[in-house]
């Protein structure tokens, strides 16, 4: 919560030591609440964001922009190397199922490609499953898209080497944890662009993934995707192992203490 960077500063200034604040919402808050996250904004000697969208949103805060600097979150690059592929489905989805999953774009994308031989499967739980469910057979492919409910990451790892296409369709994400995971299982990205969500920041100038922003551009993508061969790992996303942003954190950290000296 923001108030508490107020107590952290205070310990901060009387302990001669620098504050970072690592920063994910950015949606505004009602009322005067924004006006305190707009002080926690302004307080740290620095702010750490997952994206570039959340660093736009601490910038409009108040914050210099060269005290603002992205990094990501990480995946253990390591583990997904060593990982046995779980050949089950084309295509994965996998997030809380809630209303800003959007998950509905998927389904609609999948029903236009009745034609096409694919099996597809959502990983995750909440309280709009049971309604994507349902929506999955009204739209009559309920026997081609399987609910695995949540799992844990071993197994979500598996799934995604063993698919061909990642979608991400959330309306809300600060970072896109599981799309990166997928993308260094050697999954073809295809995020929906959404004002409040930084997945497409993942994709962009990648030729293995696709930026959309309605249903049948969703169903083209994932037609499109055949045509790019299948991996099981891709190393271009060694870079974001979580012992390499690990020591990311490290450096921000060194660098402070010294510029704050011994007194």
């Amino acid at each position: 919560p923001p108030h508490t960077v107020f107590g952290a500063k205070l310990a901060s200034v009387l302990t001669r030591t620098p504050l970072i604040v690592d920063w994910y919402d950015h949606r505004p808050l009602p009322d005067w609440r924004e006006g305190i996250r707009r002080w926690a904004a302004r307080l740290p000697d620095e702010v750490v964001v997952p994206s570039r969208l959340v660093r736009t949103g601490v910038r409009e805060l108040g914050r210099a922009p060269e005290d603002v600097d992205v990094i990501p979150t990480g995946v253990d690059v390591e583990a997904i190397r060593e990982t046995e592929p779980e050949p089950i489905a084309d295509v994965v989805f996998a997030r809380r199922l809630d209303r800003d999953a959007y998950l509905e774009s998927l389904l609609l994308a999948l029903a236009e490609l009745r034609d096409v031989d694919w099996d597809a499967v959502v990983i995750g739980d909440g309280p709009a499953r049971e309604s994507y469910e349902q929506q999955a057979a009204d739209l009559r492919i309920g026997d081609r898209v399987t609910f695995l409910g949540d799992q844990p990451e071993e197994r979500r790892v598996a799934v995604y080497k063993g698919a061909h296409v990642f979608v991400h369709t959330a309306q809300y994400t600060p970072f896109a944890t599981e799309l990166l995971r997928a993308l260094a299982c050697g999954c073809v990205g295809i995020a929906e662009y959404h004002a409040d969500s930084s997945a497409h920041e993942l994709i962009e100038h990648r030729e293995r993934g696709f930026r959309v922003t309605s249903e049948s551009e969703l169903a083209d993508a994932i037609r499109a995707s055949a045509d790019l061969p299948r991996m099981d790992v891709d190393e271009d996303f060694a870079s974001f192992d979580e012992r390499q942003i690990l020591e990311r954190y490290l450096e921000h950290y060194r660098r402070l203490q010294s510029e704050y000296g011994i007194i």
